[in-house]
């Protein structure tokens, strides 16, 4: 789950979007009920603990502020500022972060190495791309309970005839 911008500088003044994925896809963050109009979201212990650590982000590295997260059953959403050229980089707040949660799975009696090798990142340059990346961490919860509802909608399908073409 890798995705770096080769000509961006990691360390520079930037807002990213974050995606990390549970080992195994486990769903231990957290359960998503309702419906796709009114979406639940309960965390579990470990949810929250990933919430604290999270939220820690700014207090253990200055100059960078912690934004938007949404938490999903087996993977996490968010957003950080780099709000000035730093001396560590993106990769070095994403360890960190992982290390603190790895802290959080042993005290709640669970084994570490909680995430995934590596995330996804994406850089947001543009006004317009950081209203849609907001919008689209938070309607996560709603997508996923419209998939639950409609899974028929998003079966991957190879080699449709459409117009009578393949």
């Amino acid at each position: 789950m890798n995705r770096r911008c080769r000509w961006h500088d990691y360390h520079d003044r930037a807002v990213y979007m974050l995606t990390l994925t549970v080992k195994g896809r486990q769903r231990l963050l957290c359960s998503v009920s309702g419906t796709p109009e009114a979406p639940v979201v309960t965390p579990t212990a470990l949810g929250n603990a990933v919430t604290d650590a999270w939220r820690a982000i700014d207090s253990h590295y200055p100059g960078v502020e912690h934004w938007l997260m949404q938490l999903m059953p087996d993977h996490l959403h968010g957003m950080v500022f780099f709000t000035k050229r730093l001396p560590f980089d993106l990769g070095h707040v994403v360890n960190g972060f992982k290390i603190a949660c790895n802290k959080a799975c042993r005290a709640l009696g669970l084994p570490a190495g909680l995430w995934d090798a590596g995330y996804h990142d994406r850089l947001l340059l543009h006004d317009n791309q950081l209203a849609r990346m907001r919008g689209y961490i938070r309607d996560n919860p709603r997508r996923l309970l419209r998939r639950r509802e409609r899974p028929d909608l998003f079966e991957v399908r190879h080699h449709l005839a459409a117009a009578g073409m393949d």
